[in-house]
């Protein structure tokens, strides 16, 4: 295995570097450029290193390791094969359709069970590391079954692919992703004989935007908490440090508007957010202009301790357990309203 070794000077020339795209893995050093920073995060310094990574991704090959200043790239060529680089402990993970994905039993079995799915989000700090469980399977909310009914399986699915995840949608590299988690839902849902009236999808930034829009496609129950409808925020403020230019066949704008075109919206969609969030402009404009129906429930959270959009879901705990709970019980009163906190 060659390892490839950039030095500041030969950036100009990283176009030029042929890299072997069906070997296993692909190592590269960036050491001449620092020694603790793995590529993805020395890569936002350098546009030519940022092209690189993306080139990466569009061929399946994700950050597994990092060692004085090497980044190993592994290729993903199944699920099954992948799964050895995830090393939470407490989790039995299992493969279908090549996703990955856990699955918790309810406290209490009972003669009608739910089934809460749980998209992760993306890790705050630190961001972009090289533990593939935190870049695409981050467990939010990991006590979340001592708040909702006893009788409820919880689901998480991991996000494997990009850069710091797919958002679960479809991408250049794999165009299943999103056939591939409405099989695996369902798979599920059979399985452990969940009706599907049971089901509430759920997540915060990344994974809200992944409840949001399996909700609206596939009528499921949805609790979104700040969903990215747009990433022109991060790329216009943040350089893009969601690593969603050239990963995506089209935009998350494009994406939502034509699922709001072919699908209709219930009364089962809650989406929480803050007028202090980045995310709420979006949120807001999305609502006005899709929603005709005014199906989407809005429910905005003037919590004083939010003060940007990664603030919104530790700050909305009792919103998001009140709201699941409340569709579980089958209390489904619509509701766009403000709270105090």
């Amino acid at each position: 295995m060659s390892i490839v070794k950039i030095d500041a000077k030969y950036l100009d020339a990283l176009s030029k570097i042929e890299l072997d795209f069906k070997q296993e893995s692909l190592q590269i050093d960036t050491s001449p450029l620092s020694e603790t920073d793995n590529l993805l995060k020395v890569s936002r310094k350098y546009k030519q290193l940022k092209a690189l990574v993306v080139t990466l991704a569009n061929k399946g090959y994700y950050l597994t390791l990092f060692s004085k200043g090497i980044s190993t790239f592994s290729k993903y060529q199944n699920a099954e094969q992948f799964l050895p680089f995830l090393t939470k402990k407490n989790y039995n993970y299992k493969v279908l359709d090549n996703l990955i994905y856990d699955l918790k039993l309810p406290e209490m079995m009972l003669s009608e069970s739910n089934l809460l799915v749980i998209f992760s989000s993306f890790q705050i700090y630190p961001y972009l590391d090289t533990s593939v469980d935190k870049r695409f399977f981050l467990k939010d909310f990991p006590s979340i079954q001592k708040y909702v009914p006893a009788n409820t399986y919880v689901l998480r699915i991991a996000d494997v692919g990009g850069v710091a995840g797919n958002f679960y949608l479809n991408t250049n590299f794999d165009s299943n992703i999103e056939v591939n988690v409405s099989k695996l839902i369902d798979h599920v849902r059979k399985s452990i004989n969940v009706l599907k009236r049971n089901i509430v999808l759920f997540g915060f930034s990344k994974g809200a935007t992944a409840s949001l829009y399996y909700g609206i496609k596939y009528n499921y129950k949805a609790v979104a908490i700040d969903p990215i409808l747009s990433d022109e925020y991060h790329i216009k403020t943040y350089n893009d440090s969601h690593f969603t230019v050239g990963i995506f066949p089209e935009s998350k704008q494009a994406k939502f508007k034509k699922l709001m075109s072919s699908y209709k919206t219930h009364k089962n969609l809650y989406i929480i957010s803050s007028q202090s969030s980045q995310q709420f402009y979006y949120i807001q404009n999305f609502i006005w202009e899709y929603d005709l129906k005014k199906n989407i429930n809005l429910v905005e959270s003037n919590h004083p301790d939010i003060k940007e959009h990664p603030d919104v879901g530790p700050n909305t705990i009792n919103l998001t357990i009140m709201l699941l709970n409340a569709i579980f019980y089958k209390v489904n009163k619509k509701a766009s309203f403000t709270v105090p906190c």
